[in-house]
């Protein structure tokens, strides 16, 4: 599986996964508390900015943004229509900004934080919990082990690097063939490697003994 991380020497990539995490936590949850205001879905994209160009260099990080920009158009698109529909045209693009700049920010996070530190992290602060006596207990009875929780959240980081790369990859293929085809005809494909790729990793799993 591929991982998001990044490799740097930047300010972001030497902060501790904990502090990351827990900051972008903070913020994820005072923006989505915020009143929906310029102010807020602005401040919102300004620190995704501040935080590309911080973990990556004005150069690079602008490239890098530009590249998940049009990873996702479809699905700001999307949310864009559907808040016009129900709501405004001031309160869509309000709610856009600020999903939009939770979802960079987050991408950020992802590629200046290696998947074993964020693993690391998640079973760190579940790993008290366990021990409260009448919570762990109920925990472990419905499976929420630390070490299950963290390798979950491991598989998911790095299954997203390895759906991204097929996904670039469908579209070579079907470029170097002279293919022709609307925006949305390599999601068939991309739907047949993902489930090839999820049975996959079961299999691996299945094979150590995890369930």
């Amino acid at each position: 599986m591929i991982s998001l991380y990044v490799p740097g020497d930047s300010p972001l990539h030497r902060a501790p996964a904990g502090l990351k995490l827990a900051l972008f936590a903070a913020w994820a949850l005072a923006v989505t508390l915020a009143p929906p205001t310029p102010w807020t879905a602005g401040a919102a994209v300004g620190m995704a900015l501040a935080a590309y160009l911080t973990g990556f260099g004005p150069r690079r990080g602008a490239a890098m943004l530009g590249r998940d920009l049009r990873a996702l158009w479809v699905f700001y698109a999307f949310l864009f229509a559907a808040q016009w529909l129900f709501a405004d045209l001031t309160a869509a693009a309000l709610m856009v900004g600020r999903v939009l700049g939770l979802v960079l920010a987050a991408q950020v996070l992802t590629r200046t934080t290696r998947i074993a530190e964020l693993v690391g992290v998640a079973e760190a602060v579940l790993s008290p919990v366990e021990r409260i006596p009448w919570l762990g207990p109920r925990l472990a009875r419905a499976g929420l082990r630390p070490e299950r929780v963290g390798l979950a959240m491991g598989l998911v980081l790095a299954s997203i690097g390895h759906l991204r790369s097929v996904a670039e990859q469908v579209r070579q293929a079907q470029a170097s063939r002279g293919v022709r085809m609307a925006p949305w005809a390599w999601v068939l494909p991309l739907l047949v490697l993902s489930v090839k790729h999820a049975d996959d990793v079961g299999d691996a799993l299945a094979a150590r003994g995890i369930e």
